[in-house]
């Protein structure tokens, strides 16, 4: 029987096509993953796996995951690629600059760490070229017990679709565009010098806005790490608080 595990060969794993269903891969270190060419995963167990860099979803055809389960991994994966997951679960991994330009997630839940991770609805011409899509899609994700720093949505991500983090002091924005304008023109009047570092952590997500993407979450983390000012963390945080309070 053709296995996940027997593809491993010097730190690397590399899966060209094929079905895999009711497996195991449980691994301390992978340094890179290349799983490719519409290759197909079902209920495979992906346990204390440590993936330095590859791609879930090399080549042209997308590669689909059902029922997997990521635990206790860290995934460092720069290209995501073209891998559509569904009823997936990543509990208690560590998840680290994803660029998930041509990917999709349905009905997943997220119990994990995501740091500097990118979530695009945008398939590029090629991709959309390729696989006939008009849109990554992004339906019923649960990252309610996820930590977010500098996680992004972009592109068109309906966010009322999603189940958000629960941490205390997040914000969530159901018409982000109008806030982050509200609160760019109340920082443009402060003369305290922290004040350039909130404006441009708004002009950032009000980009974002103009592309397309209509909500927004904000998380705890991010507002600490827009400027090293306390004084300036907690103006930013009042303005969410305000505006949020405005838009509920």
């Amino acid at each position: 029987m053709d296995t996940i595990y027997s593809r491993i060969n010097e730190g690397r794993l590399v899966v060209d096509g094929g079905e895999f269903e009711d497996q195991e891969l449980k691994s301390p270190r992978i340094d890179e993953l290349v799983i490719a060419n519409g290759a197909q995963l079902a209920n495979v167990r992906f346990h204390d796996v440590r993936i330095k860099h590859g791609s879930f979803g090399a080549g042209r055809a997308a590669v689909t995951y059902t029922g997997c389960q990521f635990e206790n991994c860290r995934l460092a994966i720069t290209t995501v690629g073209r891998a559509n997951f569904i009823n997936c679960s990543f509990a208690g991994s560590y998840i680290k600059g994803w660029f998930a330009l041509s990917a999709e997630f349905l009905q997943c839940s997220f119990s994990s760490e995501l740091k500097h991770v990118v979530f695009d609805a945008r398939p590029s011409p090629q991709v959309k070229l390729d696989l006939r899509r008009t849109k990554n899609r992004y339906e019923n994700n649960d990252f309610t017990a996820s930590s977010f720093v500098d996680v992004s949505f972009r592109g068109g991500i309906e966010l009322k679709r999603e189940f958000l983090p629960k941490s205390p002091g997040g914000f969530f924005l159901p018409e982000a565009r109008a806030a982050y304008s509200s609160m760019a023109d109340k920082v443009r009047t402060l003369r305290d010098p922290w004040a350039v570092d909130l404006l441009a952590f708004l002009e950032v997500r009000l980009d974002a806005c103009l592309e397309g993407q209509e909500q927004d979450y904000v998380s705890p983390a991010d507002i600490g790490r827009t400027t090293k000012s306390a004084d300036g963390q907690q103006v930013l945080q009042n303005l969410f608080t305000e505006v949020a309070e405005q838009l509920s």
